[in-house]
This record gives structure tokens, C-alpha cells and sequence, in this order.
């Protein structure tokens, strides 16, 4: 079966995180052949944005949740969104320290699932967190 699961909503956030300004390099991606040491100040910024956002959000901890990690670039370039995961996967360990779940790992959270968004002119990773049954 293709889909498995499909996910009863309960309630749902988004968290609009916009990549460093100032920087050539905004996203995380799996195509960085980078020394950890040298992504690490990206990583934390992604993490630490992720942790501020649900903060400022007031999620309450959440016993099962499903992710969607909506990426805008700016421009209409191909991409594989599949390659940015080291930033989803940033932003949701922010969510982790901030106690969205207490965990995510399998059982507790449900993706994120990668999505490209086409909006020309704004760059962000928006990230669609839902509580589910």
C-alpha cells in the first residue's frame, strides 16, 4: 500500500523560519562534503530559530506529531528539497529542545516530510507541525 498512514489532525502550527541573512550559504544540505566544524555555526543557528519559534509559539508537548518542511528559494532553480534534510532535521531538534515531543523518533514524530514551495521572491523554510490522533 502506498499510504499507510494517514494522519487524524487535531491541531496544527507553523513556524516561518527565514535563512541568515548575510551569508552565501543558507541551507543545510547533503551534498556538503563540510568537516562537521565547518556547518556547525548553521546548524546551530537552524536550531537555535526552530527552539526560539516554537517558544514564541506556545506549543504544548505533543504526544504523537506529524512534520512538513516547506522549503522557498527565491527563484524557480532545480533542486532536489531532499538534499536541505540537514536543516529540517536542525529545526526539528530545535523543536525538541523547546518540548514539543519528547523525543523524534519513530512513534512520537512522523517526517518531515520534504516539500518545495513555489514562491518566487521569498526565501524560507516553513515548517507545519500537527498534532495527530
Amino acid at each position: 500500500m502506498f499510504l499507510q498512514w494517514v494522519p487524524n489532525v487535531v491541531q496544527g502550527w507553523e513556524l516561518i523560519l527565514p535563512p541568515p541573512t548575510g551569508r552565501k550559504k543558507r541551507w543545510l544540505s547533503l551534498n556538503d562534503r563540510n568537516h562537521w566544524s565547518r556547518s556547525s555555526p548553521l546548524t546551530r543557528y537552524w536550531r537555535q530559530l526552530g527552539y526560539a519559534k516554537a517558544k514564541e509559539l506556545d506549543i504544548p508537548e505533543l504526544p504523537q506529531a506529524y512534520a512538513v518542511a516547506c522549503f522557498s528559494f527565491g527563484d524557480r532553480r532545480r533542486r532536489d528539497v531532499h538534499n536541505y534534510m540537514p536543516t529540517a532535521k536542525a529545526v526539528v531538534d530545535g523543536c525538541t529542545d523547546a518540548g514539543v515531543w519528547r523525543d523524534d523518533r519513530d512513534g512520537i514524530l512522523t517526517g518531515p516530510d520534504m516539500r518545495r514551495v513555489e514562491d518566487p521572491g521569498f526565501i524560507r523554510l516553513s515548517l507545519y507541525i500537527y498534532e495527530v490522533l
